[in-house]
């Protein structure tokens, strides 16, 4: 078995870290009351929306699991031996990874998919971010086959291949993020300017659209800053335990909102238009 070197401050390594576990398990329980809401609210909502927002929590049930389970791992068995379990990369990490980037990458293509709503199924304008995410998608195998390879952390961060594959599926993530949002927002705008009596709601809806952007910006940026600027802290691994709360809480929010959306738009144009001209739930 490969030897692992002690390092003289597990506080800085493994204080971030743990802080951060606790803060995915706080989201966990947002994401439920936010999943409860849904499914005793839209109760009219096409099955397939109903179960791919179930399946998305369920996702997120295991991803919570195995997090709990490397927390274990990590904080109760490595007190036995000084902490030196903090070193080590568990099988319950390695998966939680993975299915980190699989939950991020789903939610990520229910934005794309509403681009192709709001486009009128335009092809050319939906395969730009598409083509992004199947990067994304591809980088992220490859990315997390390397946490399943090496068995310290040591190891990991030592192979050069490995950090490349890395940074570019954060960076593509990141890229995705910004090219969805200019899009989602550029038909939101067309929006705005077509039906005048709604610009209130629609500019509550970009406003909306941009800050949930910046902060998945800011989370996975921070992913990238941590790894570099904390070499010997396990804050990333932290990080990439909350982001798929981040992306599937602010996904859950928009989704509910819509019941307040369609009451403004039908307040707006009840001197006006009839609400049916807008699909709503293309606009959400």
């Amino acid at each position: 078995m490969e030897e692992v070197m002690m390092s003289p401050d597990l506080e800085v390594m493994a204080g971030p870290f743990l802080l951060l576990l606790a803060l995915s398990l706080i989201l966990f329980g947002v994401l439920s009351c936010q999943m409860y809401f849904y499914w005793t609210t839209y109760l009219a909502d096409s099955p397939w929306m109903r179960n791919y927002v179930l399946g998305v929590w369920l996702l997120e049930c295991v991803h919570t699991a195995l997090w709990l389970h490397a927390m274990y791992i990590y904080f109760a068995r490595s007190l036995i031996n000084a902490g030196a379990g903090l070193y080590t990369i568990t099988w319950s990490t390695a998966a939680a990874v993975l299915l980190s980037h699989l939950i991020v990458i789903i939610t990520q293509g229910f934005y794309i998919y509403r681009i192709w709503q709001l486009s009128d199924g335009c092809w050319v304008i939906t395969a730009i971010p598409a083509f992004l995410l199947t990067a994304k998608f591809g980088l992220s195998l490859a990315s997390c086959q390397f946490f399943f390879r090496f068995g310290t952390w040591e190891a990991l961060r030592g192979d050069q291949t490995a950090i490349a594959v890395f940074d570019s599926a954060i960076s593509v993530c990141v890229a995705t993020d910004l090219v969805t949002t200019a899009i989602f927002s550029y038909y939101l705008k067309q929006n705005r300017l077509d039906f005048g009596r709604t610009r209130h709601v629609i500019d509550k809806l970009l406003r909306y659209t941009v800050h949930t952007s910046a902060v998945t910006f800011v989370v996975s940026a921070s992913i990238l800053i941590t790894f570099y600027a904390w070499e010997h802290s396990l804050a990333f691994i932290g990080i990439i335990a909350v982001i798929s709360k981040v992306y599937c809480t602010t996904m859950l929010a928009m989704l509910n909102a819509r019941r307040e959306i369609r009451d403004k738009l039908e307040e707006a144009f009840m001197n006006s238009i009839h609400l049916s001209s807008i699909n709503i739930e293309h606009l959400v």
